[in-house]
């Protein structure tokens, strides 16, 4: 079984030194929104969400597929 579980993500970056200034993230659902500066505390609120529909209550962030940046989305998780 599977689902989509949909994020609005909005950065804001500095031009000069790629930092984040600002970034948010909505669970499109839930409507629930947290501003970060630090895009770990983006992932635990993905990884929250994504608990919340998980048989064991529990979704860890290692099991997002790193490789996903990397290359064509099409190809993320196919070895």
């Amino acid at each position: 079984m599977a689902h989509y579980s949909t994020f609005v993500v909005r950065i804001l970056v500095n031009d000069e030194d790629f930092r984040i200034l600002e970034g948010q993230i909505t669970q499109a659902s839930t409507h629930e929104t947290i501003y970060f500066r630090d895009l770990g505390k983006a992932v635990d609120f993905i990884c929250r969400h994504l608990s919340d529909r998980s048989d064991t209550g529990e979704f860890p962030a290692s099991a997002i597929n790193p490789q996903f940046s990397e290359g064509d989305p099409e190809d993320a998780g196919q070895g």
